[in-house]
């Protein structure tokens, strides 16, 4: 099992470096938020200058005091330095309060890029297991403040305090014994790297704390949303969550269990250190003092400043190694957003405007095979949607129909052969474009979280609400209108809205038809439109169709034959290549396949109409 591991490892590797990674998040910042780059450096020196002014402190109060001095100066140096520690801690906190919502801006700029680019990439990218994967770990790279995509800020500013601080301490170290020196770094990078081997222990089993608390949220999440509330009812599955709850909240706290003890044995060697360190500091400066080489306010410098030392060395190794990791979760961003598109996008050709009135797709040998699978799942097909024709394409399920779908629709690209937009590859045009042209219902259809209106014209922007109306009447919606509280200002389902509207199957076609209708384009793809339809209200769906369809495109998707009879034209699909080409009649009369398929669904058609 270890040597999968190590070439799953080996396959991840960062594509960018770390420094590379660095500039680009700080590029990125100064670009959307310019203030918190500025902001961050004020930091830096306000926490250097409080550092040193809780330094100083001590020394100086105790100088001020065995030397003599009169109480008006000694209330002054001490008042000076008092108020420096807290005019530096005051401003400390004001910025750094108010930096939090420019660094969660900067974060959300990210989000808003990842959704885009997910959002707007080439289809085959989204059946993509890289792509996916990639997808999945730059969003929790920018889960939280918590996550590197804003608490690198945070790490960045730590770690140039740090580097600040050991210089100005080394410098000030220069008067006390060498071997503290040494000491206080060499024990200090020991503590460190003893307690990163601690800290590792998460990272090392992070797969399987994800899973338990994914797990948990699951169990917790789920029996608390509306969809599956009917399951958890009739299948009394609510004792089936709680106790699901209850084993992954164990197996967290056993996580954690082990967890704590990896860092037991680190967190005991680190205080060992910290006591060596501090005993021989205490002996040298202690044996300094005697002999008279330092004085009590040199003493109580260089106490603080070795305390203060160790700790800097610490901070540097440790930001090296926080930067380190978060820009590696960084870099998985970089990647995703820079994912090759197989599609041409903005540098293709626009489609001509002709096409945009007058559309004929046609397949010339077309053959297509998903990612990964052993057989090809159409194979060398070739015919034409004309211009204005209606075009059946049936069979059973796993004919192809759906892959046939997307390859018309330029959501995948063939394998083999090429699909053409009156005589030219579609290949050369900006896909988007393209995309344009055609307006689909699919099979898998789902209201968004929007108002009906929206959800029609698939925009927030301007819309045209009486062409909403009428797209919603053709595609046989008036009574839901009539119905709805709001008309097509309703907010449908309830996962956003409380008193959103839930829409039957059949409701939710034909509002995917509606918005077909509202956004025109000269070629129509229906992919088993009425799939949720009872056998009465598909016909009369499909007569509506027809007469909706006039002058256009229309391509018709189906396993179930009751949209052929008013296609010009059928082709029945099997096992990938066109078995059968025809109008009905003729294929009736063939007496084939087409004409079994046809027997069966119409015997049950009537035993439907009689029940």
């Amino acid at each position: 099992m270890a040597k999968p591991e190590k070439r799953e490892k080996k396959r991840e590797k960062p594509r960018y470096g770390t420094l590379s990674t660095c500039f680009w998040f700080l590029k990125r910042g100064w670009k959307t938020y310019a203030r918190v780059p500025l902001l961050t450096f004020a930091l830096i020196l306000l926490r250097v200058g409080r550092s040193l002014f809780e330094l100083f402190l001590p020394p100086v109060t105790v100088e001020k005091v065995t030397g003599g001095v009169p109480f008006p100066e000694l209330f002054f140096t001490v008042g000076l330095f008092a108020g420096g520690l807290l005019l530096t801690n005051a401003f400390s906190r004001y910025i750094g309060g108010n930096m939090l919502y420019p660094k969660m801006a900067i974060r959300g700029t990210v989000v808003s890029d990842l959704a885009d680019k997910f959002a707007t990439t080439s289809f085959p990218n989204t059946m993509d297991t890289r792509f996916l994967r990639l997808n999945s770990r730059a969003g929790d790279a920018v889960s939280g403040n918590s996550a590197p995509g804003e608490s690198t800020w945070k790490t960045m500013e730590d770690l140039l305090v740090s580097v600040a601080g050991f210089v100005i301490y080394l410098l000030l170290l220069t008067g006390a014994h060498p071997v503290l020196i040494g000491a206080s770094a060499v024990m200090a990078a020991i503590s460190f790297f003893i307690t990163r081997h601690a800290d590792g222990w998460l990272d090392r089993h992070k797969e399987e704390w994800d899973r338990a608390w994914k797990n948990r949220l699951y169990s917790v999440g789920v029996a608390m949303q509306p969809k599956p509330a009917k399951d958890i009812r009739i299948f009394s599955l609510q004792r089936f969550f709680k106790d699901k709850a209850r084993r992954d909240t164990r197996d967290q706290r056993d996580l954690l269990v082990r967890m704590e003890k990896a860092h037991l044995p680190g967190d005991l060697l680190d205080l060992s250190f910290f006591f060596l360190r501090n005993g021989l500091a205490y002996a040298l400066l202690t044996i300094m003092a005697v002999r008279g080489e330092i004085t009590v306010s040199e003493f109580l410098l260089y106490f603080g400043a070795v305390t203060g030392f160790s700790g800097w060395v610490a901070g540097i190794l440790g930001g090296i190694s926080t930067l380190r990791k978060q820009c590696m979760e960084l870099s998985v961003i970089r990647e995703f957003l820079s994912y090759p598109e197989p599609f041409v996008f903005e540098g293709g050709k626009p489609v001509p405007e002709e096409a945009k009135k007058h559309a004929a797709i046609a397949f010339e040998h077309v053959s297509y095979r998903y990612p990964g699978a052993e057989e090809e799942t159409l194979h060398d097909l070739s015919f034409t949607l004309r211009a204005g024709e209606k075009l059946a394409v049936v069979g059973l399920n796993g004919a192809g129909k759906t892959t046939l779908v997307r390859l018309l629709t330029g959501l995948l690209d063939p394998t083999e052969g090429k699909v053409t937009l009156n005589g030219e590859d579609i290949r050369v045009y900006d896909r988007r474009d393209y995309y344009r042209l055609i307006a689909v219902v699919f099979q898998e259809v789902k209201a968004l979280a929007v108002t009906l209106a929206e959800n029609v014209a698939a925009s927030a922007g301007e819309i045209d609400r009486e062409r909403v109306r009428e797209s919603l009447e053709k595609a046989g919606l008036s009574t839901l209108l009539e119905r709805l509280p709001k008309g097509i200002d309703t907010p449908l389902t309830q996962e956003v809205w409380l008193d959103g509207v839930g829409l039957s199957g059949g409701e939710a076609q034909r509002l995917m038809l509606a918005r077909a209708l509202y956004k025109g384009g000269s070629v129509l793809v229906l992919d088993e439109p009425t799939a949720a339809l009872d056998p009465i209200a598909e016909s009369e769906t499909y007569k509506r169709y027809a007469e909706m369809t006039e002058g256009r495109a229309a391509l018709y998707i189906s396993h179930r034959l009751a949209s052929t009879r008013f296609c010009n034209r059928i082709l029945f699909l099997e096992k990938g290549v066109i078995a059968e080409e025809g109008d009905h009649e003729s294929l009736m009369a063939k007496g084939g396949k087409y004409a079994e398929l046809f027997a069966v669904q119409r015997k049950y058609y009537e035993e439907g109409e009689t029940v």
